[in-house]
């Protein structure tokens, strides 16, 4: 926890912050297209680089020191049970058999308008924090795992998409 004060105490005023998390954005993006470009060559069966890889990562690092954490959206008839007991890792949709806590760093949560979701925002050790890459091309597009099988209350803060004024603490 000691890393993530660290982190809030060196945020960077608005604007600066604002610019900071486009370049880092920006980055991300080309990180993504070189993977799709390499994707078309190499095809399906393409796996990251190791330049890729410690590319993601320090972009990933990049972001939490901006102040910019992981965010997930779970239904909201779980949430009371999720700030009680906290956030439990579960099997992905697309692998069954693999037990993972998945979220998104540098883009829109997860809110499909037929839903009623809530945003987490996690705030947890940095180095717990891994790059998922997805689609066919294996690309970083701001996928983001947890290296843990559960996330306490503490490290969870709720932003209520209904309620955009109100970003409140868990």
């Amino acid at each position: 926890m000691m890393e993530q004060e660290r982190f809030q105490r060196e945020r960077p005023e608005a604007a600066d912050r604002g610019k900071q998390l486009e370049e880092i954005r920006q980055r991300q993006q080309e990180l993504a297209e070189h993977a799709k470009e390499v994707a078309a060559e190499e095809g399906p069966k393409r796996k990251p680089t190791p330049d890729e890889i410690k590319e993601a990562k320090a972009i990933i690092a990049d972001y939490l020191a901006a102040g910019e954490f992981p965010k997930i959206t779970v239904a909201r008839e779980h949430l009371e049970d999720i700030l009680e007991k906290g956030l439990k890792a579960r099997p992905t949709a697309y692998q069954k058999d693999v037990k993972l806590i998945v979220g998104t760093l540098g883009r829109e949560a997860f809110l499909p308008e037929d839903q009623d979701r809530v945003i987490l925002e996690i705030h947890t050790d940095p180095k717990r924090v891994t790059p998922r890459f997805t689609g066919e091309a294996k690309a970083f597009e701001g996928v983001v795992a947890f290296e843990l099988d559960e996330i306490p209350p503490d490290d969870l803060r709720v932003i209520d998409p209904k309620n955009d004024d109100q970003e409140n603490a868990a």
